[in-house]
């Protein structure tokens, strides 16, 4: 079982809610779990997040029922569609490799 902690937001596309909140995303097989302390948007299909080294996009369908895995309090289950899982890493360095290629500039 793979658990990830991280702080989340909503899409800032789908919501206006700008805040973020601690979420818990639990791999367990072939179960995925993610949990959110944000109450606020239930209407919300996508969660983006972030950790030290990795970047999240959840994507969810409606609200489910607390699982037996969770160790987030206070906060609300959704049930997930797909988790997208890319490194902070690899996005810096395929714009670097962008840049090189096209000899773009980008203002700091």
């Amino acid at each position: 079982m793979e658990r990830i902690i991280a702080s989340f937001k909503a899409d800032s596309r789908l919501s206006n809610c700008e805040n973020e909140h601690v979420g818990e995303i639990i791999i367990n097989e072939n179960n995925i779990e993610f949990y959110i302390r944000d109450s606020n948007n239930p209407f919300v299909h996508a969660y983006i997040g972030s950790d030290e080294h990795y970047s999240y996009t959840v994507y969810v369908k409606g609200p489910e029922y607390i699982g037996i895995n969770n160790t987030l309090s206070y906060s609300s289950c959704y049930r997930v569609l797909y988790v997208l899982k890319s490194s902070k890493s690899y996005k810096e360095l395929l714009i670097k490799r962008i840049s090189q290629i096209f000899h773009l500039q980008f203002p700091n």
